[in-house]
């Protein structure tokens, strides 16, 4: 069995996440997403913090992953 970050490499992991992401009503509608999907698809990392998240009881359980990739202000 090989390794997916192998076939897939980080690039390919990212766009499963987004998609994954945008399957989630809330998460679809989140202005992190937004702001995560055009991080993505510029391919450079977000110059300003992230904007707050829609949902006031989030805890970036979905979106951690392309939050640390992403973002140099981490979420708080």
């Amino acid at each position: 069995m090989s390794d997916t970050t192998t076939i897939l490499g980080y690039q390919g992991k990212d766009g499963l996440r987004l998609l994954g992401l945008s399957r989630i009503p809330r998460c679809a509608a989140c202005s992190i997403f937004k702001a995560l999907r055009k991080a993505y698809r510029s391919g450079t990392s977000l110059t300003e913090p992230l904007p707050p998240a829609c949902d006031v009881e989030c805890n970036y359980q979905y979106c951690a992953p392309l939050v640390t990739r992403f973002s140099p202000v981490q979420p708080g």
